[in-house]
């Protein structure tokens, strides 16, 4: 029963919420207990790396009915991204104490703890049936938030797009399922066999947009930074961690080269777009889409334990900068730590990952790879150097409480490069890092010399290196974010809803009845014609 006690203290808060909410709106204490359920569910997930394995199955007594029970499995593939989802949570609403200048909705934190226990339901999830329904009802919760966020038109239908997509991945993991025939006794995502892998393995690109590559989420509909860093990193996340789970050798060495080739395009395209990207809002789709296409190159390449390493980047470094809104001199270190997170030095956090793209040796894929990982690092120092707002306008103790909640990400992100996934402090492929701490201080330079971060209307005007990146890159985009593919069903399903109404107004007319019999008699001639 130990391995539920983080999601009990996230749902014990987020209810407390509502019923607080119900009972005295607009009182208070929203924000403490919001805080107070993170504190503890982090706290009970640190202690129970002292206890891992643990497992839990959950008996509800329909085996007449349904032979597999609800099963969940604490070890160290799934602990990392669960105390890297529970330490964003509690960040997110630190760090919403110093964003008073926007309207403050307490149902946003109550949310926010919602989907984070769905989330890490999934992330614990031991065996697929349980990551199946996690999967289903974390979708279910966003699309029902986004679409309840009144959206216009346009944006509404990429949200179901998006559902769609993530519908689709699921099925392919359930077909996986049923085609595997697991023994009911060993239905856990401990024994996923190579085949069954296979079909995992493309219900997850589908589900993450890499395979093929999609970004229905080009452009997010608008949400408060902590409720929608939640909402887009726990899809994500939950994931991944089944991506790390699967066997080596899952992939047919005639498809590798191929593979390899889609994935090392999505993630240089993801990275030169996160790179050109406005600010880091509005990059955040190509931000995950980035770290997801090196985690799929691990588990091409045979490593897919070495995933967990860029996951854990998309999680901590990537939540850090879209929580990151206030920003002063002061609080500079906070982003070098950042940056360390991703440079993959030895015993930094991202060092475990190198194996996974250059090994079991380098080809020109792993040079692709590792320039889209320099392109996601330029474009991190690029937007976390940006003007933010000033922190002297948030209240005294906003002041104080703010720094600690970035903080907080920090230190988990150095207690999981040294207490983490196996293989997770390592000094591999040391070398990999330094080139990228070298480009890291030109780019600084550049950055500082030329103010790149923030260009002005005469910059932009006369043609800077950006206005011809952002050029190149949005051109590339209306391929690879399938607009034309929207754009053509659009129009399928706009031509046949006017063909149905056609038909129902003849029918419902005078001459309905006459126009029935006319369809039946047609019919009946066919069946005969066929021979029935």
């Amino acid at each position: 029963m130990l391995v539920i006690i983080p999601i009990g203290f996230l749902t014990a808060a987020a209810i407390a919420i509502l019923l607080l909410q119900w009972l005295r709106p607009g009182f208070g204490l929203s924000w403490v207990f919001a805080g107070l359920g993170a504190l503890l569910a982090w706290v009970s997930m640190l202690l129970l790396r002292l206890r891992l394995p643990l497992s839990l199955l959950i008996d509800l007594k329909l085996t007449e009915f349904f032979p597999y029970a609800p099963a969940l499995l604490l070890d160290r593939i799934s602990w990392p991204y669960g105390l890297g989802l529970i330490t964003l949570v509690f960040a997110a609403i630190l760090t919403a104490s110093a964003r008073k200048r926007f309207p403050t909705d307490p149902l946003n934190w109550a949310g926010t703890l919602a989907i984070s226990a769905l989330g890490l339901l999934a992330i614990i999830s031991g065996n697929p049936l349980t990551l199946l329904m996690a999967w289903v009802a974390v979708d279910l919760v966003e699309l029902i938030i986004l679409q309840g966020n009144r959206p216009d038109q346009n944006t509404s239908q990429r949200i179901v797009v998006a559902y769609a997509a993530r519908t689709v991945g699921a099925l392919v993991f359930l077909l996986a399922i049923v085609l595997s025939g697991i023994d009911p006794n060993t239905f856990s995502l401990k024994h996923i066999s190579a085949q069954t892998g296979l079909l995992i393995f493309i219900g997850c690109g589908l589900r993450l947009g890499v395979l093929p590559l999609h970004l229905p989420f080009s452009q997010e509909p608008r949400l408060r930074r902590e409720l929608g860093t939640i909402l887009r990193l726990v899809p994500a996340i939950s994931t991944l961690m089944l991506l790390a789970r699967l066997p080596a050798g899952i992939i047919p060495e005639a498809w590798a080269p191929w593979l390899l080739g889609l994935v090392a395009l999505a993630g240089l395209y993801a990275g030169g777009m996160w790179l050109a990207a406005k600010n880091e809002m509005e990059g955040r789709p190509y931000w995950i889409l980035g770290w997801t296409a090196l985690a799929f190159t691990c588990v091409i390449r045979g490593l897919p334990l070495s995933s967990v390493a860029w996951g854990i980047v998309l999680l901590l470094q990537g939540g850090f900068l879209f929580l990151y809104s206030a920003r002063e001199r002061y609080l500079l270190f906070l982003p070098v730590l950042g940056v360390w997170g991703i440079l993959g030095l030895p015993y930094s956090p991202a060092a475990s990952g190198w194996p996974g793209l250059f090994e079991p040796r380098l080809n020109v894929f792993s040079f692709a790879v590792y320039l889209a990982q320099w392109l996601l690092l330029a474009g991190f120092i690029r937007h976390v150097t940006r003007q933010g707002y000033p922190l002297a306008s948030a209240d005294r103790w906003a002041q104080a409480v703010y720094p600690l909640g970035l903080l907080f990400v920090m230190i988990t992100d150095l207690i999981l490069s040294l207490w983490g996934w196996p293989g997770s402090l390592t000094r591999a492929y040391a070398w990999a890092g330094v080139p990228a701490l070298v480009g890291c201080g030109l780019f600084l330079g550049l950055s500082w010399r030329h103010a790149l971060p923030e260009l002005s209307a005469d910059q932009i005007k006369s043609g800077t290196p950006w206005k011809v990146a952002s050029r190149i890159f949005n051109r590339l985009s209306v391929i690879f974010r399938l607009e034309w593919f929207y754009n053509l069903m659009g129009l399928v399903f706009r031509s046949l809803g006017r063909l149905i109404e056609e038909v129902t107004a003849i029918l419902e007319g005078d001459g309905g009845v006459l126009w029935t019999l006319l369809l039946l008699a047609l019919i009946f001639s066919l069946l005969g014609v066929g021979g029935f």
